[in-house]
């Protein structure tokens, strides 16, 4: 693909995956039913994050050094919309049912809450934590979970009102956080400890710490198979950790590419 790729999103009602490249200010949409590149989109400067809005047909990739967010329609690719978020946004995401995209500002400690039917920031929230990046939703329990790299902290919110519920302690330098909606677990990967920290939604209550990979980035779970992949930076080892979420144990390591940082899963 070339240009840096740094974030992976898939729409599942489309059979399209976006995908962010640092190097190159682009989003690039591939088929995943043959994994081809459909088009190529110019954004903003240095997009990180991307996440995919399937009932409203949209996009929403954050651009570090714009400050920005651009809006994509997935039924024809295009920006249809750029919104002002806080300072260096890296991660983004989306909850459906509310219409609300989650951006984390990396250096304003902040989550800005865009009202995804008119494309505006509807609030701003201090986490209580340092450099947040990476974020997800648990639409099931109207949380949000916010990984705080400087701070070793997951910010919780309670998305009824966007407010702080609660922090949790978890490993060195956390940049991924996944949900198991159906067990109600949360899975943060620690960048700096090579472990994947899993606690308890329903309390915030740690559970385990699990030892992965070198440099754990980005993480998914596939609530189906009950599966957990867990991208490894680690120049010298790069490969993708696979966890067994009924005993929280590593089933298999996947060599891949160089560098991996995102991961998502097209059911």
């Amino acid at each position: 693909m070339g240009g840096g790729p740094s974030a992976v999103a898939v729409n599942p009602t489309t059979n399209r995956a976006y995908v962010a490249k640092w190097g190159s200010d682009t989003v690039q949409v591939l088929d995943t039913s043959n994994n081809t590149v459909i088009v190529t989109v110019d954004v903003g400067v240095r997009p990180t994050g991307v996440a995919v809005h399937p009932t409203a047909n949209r996009v929403y990739v954050t651009n570090a050094d714009s400050d920005t967010v651009s809006v994509l329609d997935t039924s024809n690719n295009t920006v249809v919309a750029t919104v002002n978020v806080g300072r260096y946004p890296v991660g983004v995401a989306v909850h459906p049912a509310t219409n609300r995209a989650y951006v984390t500002n990396l250096y304003d400690n902040t989550v800005s809450v865009l009202d995804t039917t008119i494309n505006k920031v509807v609030k701003t929230v201090d986490v209580g934590g340092w450099s947040p990046d990476a974020v997800t939703v648990h639409p099931a329990a109207n949380r949000v979970y916010v990984a705080n790299y400087g701070s070793n902290t997951v910010s919780v919110l309670d998305t009824a009102n966007n407010t702080l519920i609660k922090p949790v302690r978890v490993g060195r330098n956390p940049w991924g956080v996944a949900v198991h909606p159906a067990a109600n677990r949360v899975y943060v990967a620690n960048y700096g400890d090579d472990t994947v920290t899993v606690f308890d939604a329903a309390n915030n209550e740690f559970i385990e710490t699990v030892r992965v990979g070198r440099k754990p980035y980005g993480v998914a779970v596939d609530p189906t198979t009950n599966l957990v992949y867990v991208a490894n930076y680690d120049s010298n080892a790069t490969s993708v950790s696979v966890l067994d979420t009924t005993t929280n144990k590593v089933i298999d390591v996947v060599p891949v590419g160089s560098g991996p940082a995102g991961v998502a899963l097209a059911p």
